[in-house]
């Protein structure tokens, strides 16, 4: 009796593509057959899910199962905008153990049936010999027994339902029925009537998986299978948790969160800019998902490794982002951020959670459009007493009130123009306006993906709603 696992998601791995297990039973022919399937918090008792997963009849009974329905309920953004240190994002990642077992029909074989003198009535007993696999049935039980061969004589009322009268020993048990005659080996299977279970739970277990807060495209995951391992910061190739292209463009005063998948626990986030000045700041803590500001405002607290300070000086073009171990030795790709110093007629900004769970944000600088939408409900009264102009004949006894408004970027490269796709589908977006933040809807249901080679000149066009209105004092 063995579970085999023919193949399981990587250690770390997306937790919005589908996370597949392919497991395999030595009983999985037995009648009833099927596997059990429980997921729990990682190293306690606390079970997220259990539920049973029937096996697959086209593909020689294997069992086949996605979990990520069920796992990505425990995956949600994180964001602190007001902080620029690096943070635990403990809503980002799911740190589970997975356990298999199986359920069937309990079922004993007997090798053959005799008469037993035990009994007043001369009742029928069925025995295994070599004694191999012991019963589980006691006096009382109803059970089903079926011979193994359709015999044509008296043996033929061996196949049918008895009351256990007798157990002998683990190897033989009594059942109601009289004495069927001598007769060859007559071997066959005992069940319980209810054809009730055996459920084994914990057969074969898998420990410390990590679902992650990313959704991979259809390319990545044909290639990766969900898996994350790539993006664990341990070497120069190492993928960052975002969709950001390299060569982003970003004005001076816009705010980025970068999430880092099991960065080295003492090591730093390094900054250095076209003019060769370095600065770095701690990574500190041992967390499976960091995140950390980025971007040209929200850079924080650093220290300056080489050359002057600021980061960002008025002639500035660029700097480069990447993390290190506490040997400073570089464990992920590096990122460049372009300054954008066009001249704007807005400080806005969107700020959205891309498929990698990174807050990245797009700058607003054109002109934007407010509107107000309001609808009242009313009714008319009766007016009682004097009758006057202000008399509250028409009455509005509810009020809705709503925002919207209409956002302008800049133009912008090829690769920014694909990368808005994610503004356009992200769940979490944030608007800045007027220097506050606001959690906001992106309405467009509709959008066209731009690219240089069919229009030159590239710039997107948003509508929002404000996720929270102004209350209304009725």
């Amino acid at each position: 009796m063995a579970i085999t696992i023919l193949s399981q998601p990587q250690n770390y791995h997306a937790g919005y593509n589908p996370v597949k297990f392919v497991i395999d039973s030595t009983n999985k022919n037995n009648p009833g057959f099927r596997y059990i399937v429980e997921i729990f918090d990682k190293g306690t008792s606390i079970k997220l899910a259990e539920f049973d997963v029937a096996p697959d009849p086209t593909d020689n009974g294997k069992g086949k199962i996605d979990i990520s329905r069920i796992i990505s309920n425990k995956l949600d953004k994180y964001i602190n905008i007001v902080t620029n240190t690096v943070a635990h994002a403990t809503t980002t990642y799911y740190n589970y153990d997975i356990k298999f077992g199986e359920s069937y029909s309990s079922e004993w074989s007997f090798t053959d049936y005799g008469f037993n003198n035990d009994f007043v009535g001369g009742n029928t007993g069925l025995f295994q010999s070599p004694q191999v696999t012991p019963h589980t049935f006691v006096v009382g039980d109803q059970v089903y027994v079926e011979t193994n061969v359709t015999y044509n004589d008296n043996r033929s009322s061996l196949t049918g339902y008895f009351t256990v009268i007798g157990v002998v020993n683990p190897y033989d048990i009594v059942i109601s029925l009289t004495d069927v005659g001598s007769f060859p080996t007559t071997p066959g299977k005992v069940r319980y009537a209810d054809f009730r279970k055996v459920r084994t739970y914990a057969m074969t277990n898998i420990l410390d998986l990590v679902a992650v807060n990313v959704a991979q495209d259809i390319l990545e995951y044909s290639n990766s299978q969900g898996g994350l391992n790539g993006y664990v910061l341990s070497a120069a190739t190492s993928n960052n948790l975002t969709n950001l292209p390299d060569n982003f463009y970003a004005t001076p005063d816009q705010t980025m969160f970068l999430n880092m998948l099991e960065a080295n626990s003492s090591g730093f986030v390094y900054f250095e800019n076209d003019g060769g000045d370095i600065f770095r700041k701690v990574n500190g803590g041992s967390f499976t998902v960091k995140s950390t500001g980025i971007g040209p405002s929200n850079v924080g607290s650093t220290t300056t490794v080489s050359g002057t300070a600021p980061l960002i000086k008025p002639d500035t073009k660029y700097y480069d982002v990447w993390v290190t171990d506490n040997s400073f030795n570089q464990n992920g790709k590096k990122l460049r951020i372009n300054l954008d110093n066009r001249c704007k007629i807005n400080d806005s900004e969107v700020l959205f959670m891309d498929r990698k769970g990174s807050f990245m944000s797009f700058a607003l600088q054109l002109r934007n459009f407010e509107s107000i939408a309001t609808t009242k409900e009313q009714y008319r009264q009766y007016i009682d007493g004097t009758y006057s102009t202000t008399s509250q004949g028409l009455t509005t006894y509810h009020s809705k009130y709503e925002k919207m408004m209409v956002f302008h970027t800049n133009f912008m490269t090829d690769e920014m123009s694909r990368y808005f796709e994610e503004v356009y589908t992200s769940p979490y977006t944030y608007i800045k306006w007027e220097g506050n933040w606001y959690a906001a809807i992106i309405e467009d249901g509709n959008f066209q993906t731009e690219r240089i080679k069919n229009n030159t000149l590239i710039r997107k066009t948003i509508s929002v709603r404000f996720a929270v209105n102004a209350p209304v004092n009725i």
